[in-house]
């Protein structure tokens, strides 16, 4: 038996007094602690700090507790004021708490996972004046909270396996990207995005997969560093952009192997083959400023275009019909409707060369080029000799080529002009063979009627109506 002298049992019961009514406090306090969470108090602090972090009216389901857990079924947030959410949906929240961060006077949130998640952006919910702010924040009197209670909300994490986003444009039409898997950071002042599979559906593009994007979102601006698209029928769509509230914004693409049916679906059969290049748009609220960038075609083949097949009947050269051309280059601006191309170059080795510049309009196409084919082609082509000349270090002869008409019926003057070399050339053979006809009697006319021998001109206007009923 040990006994304790009494010196040392009024300490020792001093101790233990002090650690139950610490451990009644304790106790006390979780209750109430508990309490207080499962009740209004916590359920209006959670809802005034996510309305301040997302600068809208936000409500949340009934919040049930775990084992340092929070989850609710549903979330909705309505946005207020001039910021660009309109609305956000979200179900199956589950919150993961860390509870250090009570001890820093904070609730730390380590990771909010979503089930599914919607999100509506209204870019055009802009303020007209560079110098206001859309992210103001919303007033929302303070709850009634105990002094010891942390105010301060921090989240590390925020995850949706499934998301849709849907963002409108101030021209009034959308993007929509659908089912994608969607991660925010958020820190310090801005928060960081990364988004994962799904699709992006726009009035510009065909369907594309969302490979990856990367994004920061800050108090006035949209940095998007980095996203990767992939085109239904193969290649890449590379983009990088800043997008400020009421400034200038740009977006650069990038794209690799892009089928041409992809970006021309109405000549899918003319021009075959993929093409790089890249682009800048920009913008502000007014609407779209430029657009500017080049390309430049990889494995190209021309096919049944009828200015090639015809090259290819008169030449004997099938090669024609489905013309290979190795090299395929032109830059192009847009502006106010107008896309300009420049330094425009089509070569196919040895068959042809095309270079020069034009421009498209909704309702109109027109070009200055200059078509060049090599000397052995040229004397295959009827008339072409008078309608090709010079003889460049490139070994080509060169023609004015005019386009005109619109991007659906488009027109060419070069075949008129050498369907007229070639009724000259066919009308002088005529005349030729008229007038050799004529030489045996030039001796005797003297015993013939005048009106029996054909005057040049008449003997001209019979071979072309010859020629015309033979074309006929």
């Amino acid at each position: 038996m040990v006994v304790y002298d009494v010196s040392v049992r009024k300490p020792l019961l001093w101790i233990l007094s002090i650690l139950i009514i610490f451990i009644l406090l304790a106790f006390a306090a979780g209750v109430f602690l508990n309490r207080w969470l499962s009740g209004d108090g916590f359920h209006t602090l959670l809802e005034q700090k996510t309305s301040e972090a997302l600068h809208a009216k936000t409500s949340f389901g009934e919040l049930q507790w775990g084992w340092l857990e929070l989850s609710s079924p549903r979330f909705n947030a309505d946005g207020q004021g001039s910021t660009s959410l309109r609305k956000m949906e979200a179900g199956g929240l589950r919150g993961r708490l860390d509870p250090t961060g009570l001890l820093q006077g904070l609730w730390r949130v380590q990771e909010i996972s979503l089930e599914h998640a919607s999100v509506h952006i209204d870019s055009a919910r802009h303020p007209k004046d560079a110098s206001l702010s859309v992210h103001q924040q919303i007033p929302t009197p303070p709850p009634s909270l105990p002094s010891w209670i942390p105010t301060l909300l921090e989240i590390d994490l925020i995850r949706s396996q499934k998301t849709d986003v849907l963002i409108e444009l101030p021209s009034g039409m959308a993007i929509d990207i659908q089912d994608t898997h969607l991660e925010a950071r958020p820190e310090g002042h801005e928060t960081r995005f990364e988004a994962r599979g799904g699709m992006l559906k726009s009035p510009f593009l065909p369907d594309l997969r969302l490979n990856s994007l990367r994004c920061r979102i800050k108090s006035d601006l949209v940095d998007l560093t980095g996203a990767e698209l992939g085109f239904p029928l193969g290649g890449i769509l590379q983009l990088e952009g800043n997008f400020p509230d009421a400034k200038e914004s740009f977006l650069t693409g990038h794209w690799e192997k892009v089928p041409i049916a992809t970006m021309l679906p109405s000549y899918s059969k003319q021009l075959l083959g993929t093409v790089d290049g890249n682009a800048t748009v920009n913008w502000d609220l007014a609407g779209v400023h430029t657009i500017a960038g080049n390309l430049r075609g990889q494995d190209v083949t021309l096919s049944e275009i009828p200015m090639l097949d015809a090259a290819a009947r008169f030449t004997g050269m099938e090669q024609f019909r489905h013309l290979p051309v190795q090299k395929v280059e032109a830059s192009f601006s847009t502006k106010n409707g107008i896309t300009q191309w420049n330094d425009v170059v089509l070569e196919s080795r040895g068959m042809m060369k095309l270079i020069g510049s034009g421009s498209i309009a909704p309702d109109s196409v027109s070009g200055s080029l200059w078509l060049g084919l090599p000397a052995s082609i040229v004397s295959h082509l009827p008339g072409a000799v008078q309608v090709f000349s010079g003889n460049g270090n490139d070994g080509f002869l060169w023609t004015p080529l005019s386009v005109g008409g619109t991007l659906s019926h488009p027109s060419e003057d070069l075949t008129q002009r050498l369907t007229a070399a070639a009724l000259g050339n066919v009308a002088n053979t005529v005349l030729q063979g008229v007038q050799q006809l004529v030489k045996p009697f030039s001796r005797a006319t003297n015993t013939l009627p005048t009106n029996a021998i054909p005057a040049a001109s008449d003997a001209a206007k019979g071979a072309m109506d010859i020629l015309g009923g033979f074309l006929k």
